[in-house]
């Protein structure tokens, strides 16, 4: 799967999760080493965090999620 502006995953629960709840990870930026993301409760809202890792983190952090249809 290649990463692409917009996209948004749904975390599982055992790898990325608050409280024991999955979180929604939205792709803002990509560059050719690092993922600009916002981290939210729930898939359409406008609330949330916004978050810079290296591709390789994010993609940890994306590991067993699951891509949302837009």
């Amino acid at each position: 799967m290649k990463l692409a502006q917009g996209q948004i995953w749904e975390t599982a629960p055992e790898v990325h999760s608050y409280e024991g709840k999955s979180l929604y990870l939205r792709i803002v930026d990509l560059d050719r080493k690092t993922v600009r993301y916002k981290e939210m409760l729930t898939k359409n809202t406008k609330n949330g965090y916004h978050k810079e890792a290296t591709k390789k983190v994010f993609c940890g952090l994306i590991k067993h999620a699951r891509l949302t249809p837009e």
